[in-house]
């Protein structure tokens, strides 16, 4: 490797500034301990009984995360054991370290081979991004469908170590990576042992099929595949019957939800599988909660693991540290997420009493770690001939009648919400969600419908249950038919509709008009999803799809022809409508991109259907601005400002 190059890697600003020499004596000492798993004791001493220098017992320690110096004497301190603290110290006292013990010289060395191992993933994530590629892959690879030149490094990076992360953009080919990596560990491992190995996938339900057929299409070891669903007790005898081998299978692949995974520890947790892959790891970002937790359990239980999403951040850095973590024990560099956030947060106190994060620091440092540990693709970087996305909107009058009852509703909500901001400031983030749903109500009118709530009265008794009503005519509905019968035969659509209700009437109208349309959402049985997306892709005289994202946004390929015989077909996916949308900028950003991937042939046209000056513009412009996620109360009465009435 170019030793300048390495340099680089490790030595932005502020990883100088950490590493920056102190001026210790000759005689100057660092005793090291090893306290227990997670922390040293760490003692300045002179050598030959001389006293250490002030520089010896100084502020270098400050440059440690989470180091407590209130443990002792001057020069004594309680250091978390991380690789971050480790290359700090190696640097600082090259030369000059005493361990307590073996234990303790064993435990530091591995932190600092941690690090030091991931400055090679770290230079040839840099040679990738400046164009280099391998001149040979090193790895088994399939024959009808071998990896890409980008995809080559995420499979190198990934098999160097036990825990590594595939943030790449939709459709810049993460699953095959996946794929690959559980093929050449099950190759790797029956070198010295024939026992069929094991490899558990989690994912979203509706990436489950997916991960299914992609592992048949690109694996280049024998295998067999289960997808946990169902009952209890179907469950526990699909996942007894995964490890009966059958026929030649190397290595059994296990494929399950995150809220299964959730409801089947129990015995998931009792066998030690080889591979462990988190597909769209953003799913358990949030620390604490109980996905979290059990994805951090099974973690203890992979020998290696994979995590992979398109979107590892869906509200600020800090949520990368989950995800860090599952890939391997302190692999974000802290004891703890309180930590983590305090190095990294910028907090002041908020009208609650609780800190509030209003910026970050620190970021080159959790740059260079993402360097070390994320093979990280922009789209642009990895298929630079993909035909471009062209933005545009298609705007819809309401009707006078569609238009008093938004004003109504709105007029309605905006006193709720005026109320709501000043008597529940006890949770904001609680409370600006809360208020970001009640909004949702005007986007369902402005879609073509209106939900009546649940009328009770004083003593509790329900007078009217909660109803729904679709508003004749729709404007929004003759748009989008009046669009759809404009297309070229060779064209095909995918209709994004945040609501079964809109679901329902776009397709009701589709059939109407004779035009060939099948759909997609939560209700939608594992073999019909199937089904259904086969016909968008093959069946030449089905044109539209229609579907919600979190449904067909993720872990599908809508291309609008089959892929694997491309040229047997002159029809395309390129127009994808946005009909309907909630706040979800992640469910954005990857329904976009089902038609604009490898594969794709034709510029595709993202389109919104919106009614000006109302709750639909705000919703497009804060999705596409990608401020959803951290909308605060101060925004939310801008919101208000801006919603016609």
């Amino acid at each position: 490797m170019n030793p300048l190059l390495i340099d680089k890697v490790a030595s932005s600003d502020s990883t100088k500034e950490l590493l920056k020499p102190i001026p210790l004596r000759d005689s100057d000492r660092l005793f090291i301990r090893l306290e227990n798993e997670d922390q040293f004791f760490i003692r300045a001493f002179g050598k030959d009984k001389a006293l250490p220098s002030l520089q010896a017992v100084g502020s270098w320690a400050t440059r440690m995360p989470e180091c407590d110096g209130s443990k002792g004497q001057s020069g004594e301190w309680i250091v978390a054991a991380t690789d971050f603290n480790a290359i700090i110290i190696a640097s600082l006292w090259r030369g000059r370290l005493k361990f307590a013990d073996e234990l303790s010289e064993l435990k530091f060395n591995s932190l600092l081979a941690f690090y030091i191992n991931g400055q090679a993933r770290a230079v040839n994530f840099h040679a990738y991004k400046a164009g280099c590629w391998p001149t040979k892959f090193p790895y088994l690879d399939s024959e009808d469908y071998p990896v890409k030149r980008h995809q080559m490094y995420g499979v190198i990076n990934a098999m160097g170590i036990d825990g590594y992360g595939l943030f790449m953009e939709q459709g810049t080919g993460k699953t095959p990576i996946g794929v690959n990596v559980a093929c050449n560990v099950t190759n790797q491992l029956m070198r010295d042992d024939p026992a069929m190995k094991r490899v558990i996938i989690v994912c979203p339900n509706n990436v489950r099929l997916n991960w299914q057929i992609e592992m048949g299409k690109f694996a280049t070891k024998s295998h067999q595949v289960t997808v946990l669903r169902g009952t209890k007790q179907k469950r526990i005898e699909m996942f007894l019957k995964t490890f009966i081998k059958r026929g030649k299978s190397e290595f059994t692949c296990l494929i399950v939800g995150y809220d299964t995974l959730k409801n089947s520890m129990e015995y998931i947790s009792k066998v030690d599988w080889d591979l462990g892959i988190a597909d769209e790891s953003h799913y358990f970002k949030t620390p604490g909660n109980k996905r979290c937790k059990t994805m951090l359990k099974l973690r203890d239980k992979c020998a290696k693991r994979l995590v992979l999403t398109g979107t590892p951040i869906t509200n600020t850095a800090l949520d990368l540290y989950t995800q860090f973590e599952f890939m391997g024990k302190g692999y974000s560099g802290f004891n703890s997420y309180k930590a983590f956030k305090s190095y990294y947060g910028v907090y002041v106190k908020g009208e609650s009493g609780f800190d509030k994060l209003v910026g970050l620091q620190n970021l080159p440092l959790m740059q260079e770690r993402m360097s070390r540990l994320c093979f990280i693709v922009r789209k642009e970087e990895a298929l630079p001939d993909l035909p471009k996305k062209v933005y545009n909107v298609e705007e819809v009058e309401m009707t006078k009648q569609q238009a008093e009852i938004y004003r109504a509703v709105a007029t309605q909500l905006q006193m709720e919400i005026e109320n709501d901001l000043i008597n529940g400031k006890d949770n904001e983030q609680l409370l600006v969600n809360n208020i970001l749903t009640k909004l949702l109500r005007l986007a369902q009118i402005t879609s073509g419908y209106v939900v009546y709530p649940q009328v009770v009265d004083e003593e509790g008794n329900v007078q009217s249950e909660r109803s729904t009503a679709r508003i004749t005519p729709n404007p929004k509905l003759e748009k989008l038919v009046e669009i759809l019968k404009s297309r070229p035969a060779t064209s095909k659509t995918i209709v994004w509709a945040c609501w079964v209700e809109d679901i329902k009437a776009i397709m009701d109208r589709l059939n109407e008009e004779g035009i060939k349309a099948v759909s997609l959402y939560g209700a939608t049985s594992f073999d019909k999803r199937q089904e259904n997306v086969d016909a968008f892709n093959k069946d030449r005289d089905t044109k539209v799809i229609v579907s919600n994202p979190a449904a067909g946004g993720t872990g599908v390929t809508l291309l609008g022809h089959d892929p694997r015989n491309a040229d047997e077909y002159d029809t395309n996916c390129d127009l994808v409508l946005y009909y309907s949308q909630n706040w979800s900028m992640v469910n954005r950003s990857q329904s976009e991109d089902r038609p604009h991937r490898v594969g794709t042939r034709v510029p595709v046209s993202i389109t919104d259907l919106c009614v000006p000056e109302t709750i639909d513009e705000e919703i497009r412009s804060r999705v596409l601005d990608k401020i959803t996620s951290a909308l605060e109360i101060s925004d939310l009465r801008d919101v208000l400002s801006k919603i016609k009435i």
